[in-house]
């Protein structure tokens, strides 16, 4: 295989750090969000629940990581073939390729549950920020149709990534012949995967957009929150590093197997970072009202209150008090509904909502 970032993938220790860091920073972005909810006094919800699942997934890509390169899988070159014949390589079967074949059956599993709880989860957030339960509006339409296409797509996957070669699974970890006499197109499969994650990461970074753009605020103000919600980018650019990849194996063929070792390491490589950010970037809302815990903040609190006593006296203390606690909030009070964005206290008033008024914790 001819690539000319190798080099890169063939690091065993720069590797081991992405598979360690990345896990590690999920970890603990899954950890604070449960910290913020349980600061805010709010129960925990399913939202809540399925980054539990994809945190635990992600870490198991990270272990998959660690024993690969262990095993001088992930990160080691392939070694040449015990033959001269010009697809010797497809016959040759290491203690090492074994290793990382099965991980890489692992792999698709753990991505496949860790990629759907965590778009799940974001869904399941917009709805409980922005929809009612009796409200039918587009985005309670549009959400219910999202979450039904996630749970299937998670079930599709996980059923065509565990029976790709059939029930003989020890075909995944044989040599690579094994792709063209047994199994389906492992190739077309996992290409399937990444096209659909990109396409609905878009989707679903795009499905609040409309509504907020109808929330009563300023411009200023919709810019912000707009830029909060599609942070999500972060992961669609990871997606599409590996759609590129899958997009340069296509046009070399089957040359790309020559090195199958890189391979597997630039896919497991590019999964376990978009997977990690994925889970970070659905935490960011919900890590805001951490930011309210910072000492700085209270500092800039106390001395604002003390100028206040010194200035205007108790009566305008207590004015000052209640505007400055208005003002934590990332959107104005207008009249309308009541809405907890967990990372401000909001009042909206849109026609979707069919003017029930509704409380979402």
């Amino acid at each position: 295989m001819s690539t000319n970032t190798s080099d890169l993938y063939a690091s065993p220790s720069f590797v081991i750090a992405v598979g360690v860091v990345f896990p590690v920073l999920s970890t603990i972005a899954v950890a604070l969000r449960f910290w913020a909810r349980n600061t805010q006094k709010a129960p925990l919800l399913i939202d809540d629940w399925l980054l539990v699942i994809a945190a635990a997934m992600n870490i198991g890509l990270g272990i998959c990581i660690i024993i690969g390169v262990a095993g001088r899988g992930f990160a080691y070159h392939t070694r040449p073939p015990s033959s001269d014949e010009p697809d010797a390589y497809l016959h040759d079967v290491t203690p090492e390729h074994i290793l990382i074949s099965q991980l890489i059956y692992a792999v698709q599993v753990l991505g496949t549950f860790a990629f759907g709880c965590t778009k799940l989860s974001i869904v399941y957030f917009y709805r409980r920020i922005f929809c009612s339960h009796y409200s039918s509006n587009f985005l309670s339409k549009a959400t219910w149709g999202v979450i039904y296409f996630l749970y299937i797509w998670i079930v599709a996957f996980l059923l065509g990534f565990i029976f790709d070669c059939g029930v003989q699974f020890w075909s995944n970890w044989g040599p690579l012949i094994n792709d063209f006499s047994y199994c389906y197109s492992t190739f077309g499969l996992t290409a399937a995967f990444t096209i659909s994650d990109v396409l609905s990461d878009f989707v679903v970074i795009l499905l609040p957009i409309r509504t907020i753009w109808k929330l009563q605020m300023s411009v200023a103000q919709k810019i912000l929150i707009t830029c909060i919600f599609i942070l999500g980018t972060l992961t669609i650019v990871t997606s599409v590093a590996r759609l590129t990849l899958f997009a340069i194996w296509y046009f070399e063929g089957t040359e790309y197997l020559r090195d199958i070792n890189i391979v597997y390491t630039e896919f497991i490589f590019w999964i376990t970072i978009t997977s990690s950010l994925g889970i970070i970037t659905a935490c960011l809302p919900t890590l805001r009202i951490l930011l309210k815990k910072l000492p700085l903040r209270y500092l800039r609190r106390s001395f604002s209150s003390f100028k206040s006593t010194l200035w205007k006296g108790s009566s305008s203390r207590t004015w000052f008090r209640f505007n400055s606690h208005s003002t934590e909030s990332v959107l104005p009070h207008s009249q309308g509904q009541t809405e907890d964005l967990e990372f401000s206290q909001i009042t909206i008033q849109t026609s979707d909502f069919d003017g029930q008024s509704k409380f979402v914790s």
